[in-house]
């Protein structure tokens, strides 16, 4: 495995993980106990059934559950299982198929785990549980208001020790002259040799003005030294230009382009909106004639996805949100960012959820002309459900994007187990029309996954451009774009939304 592979991203030291189970330790074994299973789990398919936008029925999940116990022994999964399953009408049923079940795997197996992970398998756009430590710690990412001391871990496998990566610029460790690529040897002189990523994670994790001491060392170096730091709120900017030129600045405008500017979001948040308003003071000033947004990776908060589109469109349709029991209308204010400058969109098959709520509604409004491959990326709306009686949470689609016109965003809108039995009752909740993507410009991936952006600090210019932003250029000249007004007056008031 490599060190890319084993990498956990830790913002603020928050740990974050699309498939991470975190569950809460309980004082009593009920891993293996059967009526404990079964209120376990019929808790969580309830609370899915009520509460997930596009459910799958309880036999599917259930089964989805127990196959996951068979994948994990390495066992055939016996026939009619599907069909035994769709034969449970009562929980005293299901308690004796339970104990059943379990009479079958190793006695030493968390059974709990393994059966939960494959119930929320079968969710679409997928799920997963969360105490509520991690929780807080998501609460405070999606915010911009992370506590910690502001790094990211891996695990350098040749030293045994995780490592820091990246130090965030004007954070507790870079205010420290913490380097990226230095090995953390203790925590609160505990020793991280060998341990578990989470460990480590456990043992930074603290409130803000709480103080953290670890001994630190470069690779292959023998000198180490500790160093003592307050945990605080990190800021961790969510626009990136095309080049750094040092911690904390970039350079929005192309070196072989300099009337044109290119930003990408590494994620939508609540800061962002205010990061483009700097941006554009900036680029004002530097006379550009035309802007790349590159929107081929990462995510958002719908919130601040719906507010960043409204910044950037001159009036008109953002889009839908439907929820299991409304759909809302966004719309967007008169006036907008960027006046007067043609806007080109870059997506690709990587290209989801918020980015693609985004890229629609500049499409629709023709705000913008779009480049790229046709996106494959989901569109639900992830909400963060409480179970009854439970610490636990489950993080599971609620909702959905929707285009201006009412069509869905989703490559593939409907649920499809073609292995489920056909006596599960088949339901959804989901309109049939779909829209996902489809460039003005369609390119081949080759020339979509080209890269222009440099990180490094002081990193070299870039004389010649790849393909792919040659053809944004053109398109920038050539395609006509509707740009807003300068004329056009902005209003104070957010985004309107109604039902």
């Amino acid at each position: 495995m490599t060190q890319k592979q084993c990498c956990v991203l830790i913002l603020a030291v928050g740990f974050i993980s699309n498939g991470a189970f975190a569950f809460t330790e309980n004082p009593e074994n009920t891993s293996r106990n059967p009526k404990s299973l079964e209120e376990r789990i019929l808790t969580i398919t309830d609370v899915v059934l009520q509460q997930h936008i596009d459910p799958p029925t309880r036999q599917e999940m259930i089964l989805a559950g127990v196959k996951a116990l068979y994948y994990a022994n390495n066992h055939q999964v016996p026939k009619g299982l599907s069909q035994r399953i769709s034969n449970l009408t009562t929980s005293d049923q299901f308690i004796v198929f339970l104990k059943d079940v379990s009479a079958e795997f190793d006695k030493e197996q968390d059974l709990d785990v393994i059966l939960t992970k494959g119930v929320l398998s079968s969710l679409p756009c997928g799920a997963h549980l969360i105490d509520a430590k991690n929780s807080k710690v998501q609460e405070q990412l999606a915010a911009n208001r992370y506590v910690g001391v502001g790094i990211a871990i891996s695990m350098n496998q040749h030293e045994g020790y995780p490592a820091i990566p990246s130090v965030i610029y004007n954070g507790p460790a870079w205010k420290a002259g913490i380097k990226p690529g230095t090995l953390i040897l203790k925590v609160n002189d505990k020793s991280m040799k060998s341990k578990a990523l989470t460990h480590v994670i456990q043992h930074l994790r603290g409130e803000a003005g709480s103080e953290v001491t670890i001994s630190i060392r470069q690779p292959g170096s023998q000198e180490s030294r500790t160093v003592t730091m307050t945990r605080g709120r990190v800021f961790i900017p969510t626009v990136e230009g095309s080049r750094k030129v040092s911690e904390g600045e970039w350079q929005y405008t192309l070196d072989a382009a300099r009337d044109i500017a290119v930003f990408r979001f590494s994620r939508i948040g609540p800061s962002t909106l205010h990061e483009l308003r700097q941006i554009e003071n900036k680029l004002r000033k530097e006379k550009i004639s035309g802007i790349i947004l590159d929107l081929r990776s990462g995510n958002g908060i719908l919130h601040d996805t719906i507010m960043v589109a409204d910044s950037l469109l001159d009036g008109g349709v953002i889009g839908h949100i439907q929820s299991l029991d409304s759909i809302q209308k966004h719309e967007a204010r008169p006036g907008a960012l960027f006046q007067n400058i043609p806007l080109v969109v870059l997506v690709s098959k990587h290209t989801s959820s918020g980015h693609v709520f985004l890229t629609a509604a500049l499409q629709d409004n023709k705000r913008a002309i779009v480049i790229g491959e046709p996106t494959s990326g989901q569109t639900y709306v992830r909400s963060t459900v409480s179970l009854p009686n439970r610490n636990d949470k489950i993080v599971m689609a609620t909702a959905l994007m929707q285009r201006g016109d009412g069509t869905t965003l989703l490559t593939h809108p409907f649920r499809s187990s073609p292995s489920v039995s056909h006596t599960f009752e088949k339901t959804s909740k989901l309109k049939k029309k779909s829209g996902f993507i489809l460039p003005d410009h369609p390119l081949p991936p080759s020339i979509v996954n080209s890269n222009i952006v440099r990180r490094g600090e002081n990193s070299k210019r870039l004389t010649t451009l790849p393909p792919l932003f040659e053809k944004a250029i053109e398109a920038l000249k050539n395609d006509h774009i509707q740009v807003p007004s300068a004329t056009t007056k902005r209003r104070v008031n957010k985004a309107t939304s109604g039902s």
